[in-house]
């Protein structure tokens, strides 16, 4: 989508072709949503992609708002739906972003205005043309003489970001930072954990989830980290878990709803929350449990992912999957004799013969599995485990999880660069 000063605006369709290692890109003809040239400029642009290929595109062109429907096919493009409103607004837009894309039938834009006001806008699709629905967000900003320059939504449209910029003349001597940057809350508490809930409620707790499920959601973990170190008491669903015993955890709960408790524990640990309970060795030794389940999850993800092919695994990654049947043995007596088989080695019965497969890459002690994230030689020597494979970190290349500090090696298991116990993005 793109829009002109004299008011114009329309899809361009553009093309971008790598062929014979060249990169091409081809602009065709401008299909025009609005052709009348009002002199009421195109401020900003918002697209929400509703189905495949079916998109819904918003315009502000100073105080009205045009939108509509956009169907691409193989060979055409198809604008309908065509509407305009004008909104609770008298001077342009400064800022536009999309709140939710998931909440059909109406789909939801905040704009910000130059007069500093904040206002939804709800679109739905009638029946010949766009429909929108204005509504004011009472949320205090306290500009003191600043106007909104730019806006821009959390993944879940829970935190919002404005950028001021002074509305009166200043002296550049005394005021360095003429432009500053806010966040707000979009929503009350209580809304939230409502949503959240819903996110985390009982019948979706088996369904498979991707390790990387998580990202999805770091405003809500923003949420529960602001309200925790605030004193803010967190609801007695979301920390009913802490109550519980952790052999109920197993079965009760899903990767994503581990990943909010280890967050929440990890919170009480470190310090974090204001008003905790002051319990930290239990939370401490809840948050290993946590840990210990991810981790048997994600070693069930990896095995079925190459029981098929053992012959065709690399010496590194054959190791690791040793060192993973070892740890299940270890912690929940669970034996995979075919693993073992494959690779020529005892199957073990008891804790005790287990054997060191690995050696210190300084004084060539052995180095036992005594636990998931760390391991000692013989003579001292310390090294951190891969959270994805479980192998020694004796080596410099490899990656690390900003939230939690775990490491990750590269070259053993490439199924994602996210953290297996937090679900972060590793760096």
């Amino acid at each position: 989508m793109c829009g002109s000063l004299k008011g114009i605006l329309g899809f361009l369709p553009v093309a971008v072709v790598m062929a014979d290692e060249e990169l091409t890109i081809s602009v065709k003809n401008l299909c025009k949503v609005w052709d009348e040239e009002d002199c009421m400029s195109v401020d900003h642009i918002a697209v929400l992609k509703i189905a495949l290929r079916k998109y819904i595109c918003i315009a502000a062109k100073v105080h009205a708002l045009v939108g509509c429907e956009i169907l691409l096919t193989e060979d055409s493009i198809m604008i309908r739906n065509v509407g305009h409103s004008f909104g609770l607004h008298k001077l342009p837009v400064t800022g536009m972003a999309v709140i939710d894309m998931k909440s059909i039938p109406q789909y939801k834009v905040l704009i910000a205005t130059t007069e500093g006001k904040l206002i939804e806008v709800k679109v739905s699709l009638g029946e010949d043309e766009i429909k929108f629905q204005h509504d004011r967000l009472t949320i205090d900003l306290d500009l003191k003489n600043n106007m909104i320059q730019g806006l821009a939504l959390s993944t879940n449209g829970l935190l919002g970001g404005i950028v001021l910029k002074t509305s009166v003349y200043y002296d550049h001597l005394e005021k360095k930072e003429p432009l500053q940057f806010a966040m707000f809350v979009t929503k009350p508490f209580e809304e939230i954990y409502a949503k959240l809930k819903n996110v985390l409620k009982p019948q979706y707790s088996f369904l498979n989830t991707d390790s990387n499920a998580i990202t999805s959601y770091t405003d809500y973990l923003d949420i529960i980290r602001m309200n925790l170190a605030a004193g803010i008491p967190l609801p007695d669903w979301l920390t009913a878990f802490t109550t519980n015993a952790v052999q109920n955890y197993e079965n009760s709960y899903s990767t994503l709803e581990l990943y909010f408790m280890r967050f929440i524990l990890h919170a009480y640990v470190s310090g974090l929350a204001v008003g905790a309970p002051k319990d930290k060795a239990n939370f401490e030794a809840k948050m290993r449990e946590i840990d210990a389940l991810i981790m048997r999850r994600y070693i069930s993800k990896v095995i079925n992912s190459c029981k098929e092919s053992l012959d065709l695994l690399s010496p590194g990654q054959a190791q690791s999957l040793l060192l993973m049947a070892d740890w299940l043995f270890k912690k929940f007596d669970t034996t995979l004799d075919f693993l073992y088989a494959a690779f020529g080695c005892d199957i073990p019965s008891e804790n005790e013969t287990l054997p060191a497969r690995e050696t210190c890459g300084i004084c060539k002690q052995e180095v036992k599995l005594e636990d998931l994230k760390v391991a000692q030689c013989l003579k001292g020597h310390t090294f951190t485990r891969c959270c994805q494979s479980l192998l020694l970190c004796d080596v410099s290349h490899f990656s690390h999880c900003p939230a939690c500090k775990s490491v990750v090696l590269k070259d053993i298991w490439n199924f994602d660069p996210y953290c297996t116990y937090c679900g972060m993005m590793t760096i």
